[in-house]
């Protein structure tokens, strides 16, 4: 998630290599990122511009709903929110992959009926991908909630969820949480 980390300085960006050059750097040996900075709200136009002409040609990336809309607002309440979201996001053009919609975990089955409206009003310009943490998810009734809609259900690693893959969409996204990954910069 991200890939402006000063404490990559050294183990994987260049000594003294500028943050300003993080992203294109990144972009060299990795082909996607996923934003976790939408998360805390929508980033500038002008920002997200930069970030698609500082990455190679084929570059993808996810970025995260903003939590003004997933955590702190009713879905119904955050539909004109998440438009203008995507208006921005979709300024990557073929470069944006997917929008992670992430769900806290007090996020339960009892609100389908406002997922379900919240995802009719998504704006056609993107694709998404949903990632639920609470067990009242894990139900076959959520796969046939998201495949009309060609939204993904998101893979994951918690521990307290299965561990499966379970396609919804033309396309897959795997999130792995778990403090299990090293980054080592060799040569």
């Amino acid at each position: 998630m991200g890939f402006a980390y000063q404490q990559w300085l050294g183990p994987f960006y260049p000594a003294g290599m500028s943050s300003k050059n993080f992203l294109a750097h990144y972009s060299t040996l990795f082909d996607a990122v996923e934003i976790d900075s939408t998360f805390y709200g929508t980033p500038r136009p002008s920002s997200v511009l930069r970030w698609r002409q500082a990455t190679t040609d084929h570059f993808t990336f996810c970025l995260k709903t903003p939590k003004a809309i997933t955590h702190e607002a009713r879905l119904t309440d955050g539909v004109e929110a998440m438009a203008e979201f995507v208006e921005t996001a979709v300024l990557l053009q073929e470069k944006l992959g997917c929008i992670l919609i992430q769900f806290g975990p007090a996020f339960t089955y009892a609100q389908v009926a406002e997922l379900r409206h919240f995802l009719s009003q998504l704006p056609p310009t993107a694709r998404y991908a949903v990632e639920f943490r609470h067990e009242s998810w894990v139900r076959p009734e959520v796969v046939e909630l998201l495949r009309p809609f060609n939204i993904c259900l998101t893979a994951t690693d918690y521990i307290h969820l299965p561990k499966t893959i379970t396609p919804t969409a033309d396309f897959s996204l795997p999130a792995l949480h778990r403090p299990t990954w090293t980054v080592r910069h060799e040569g």
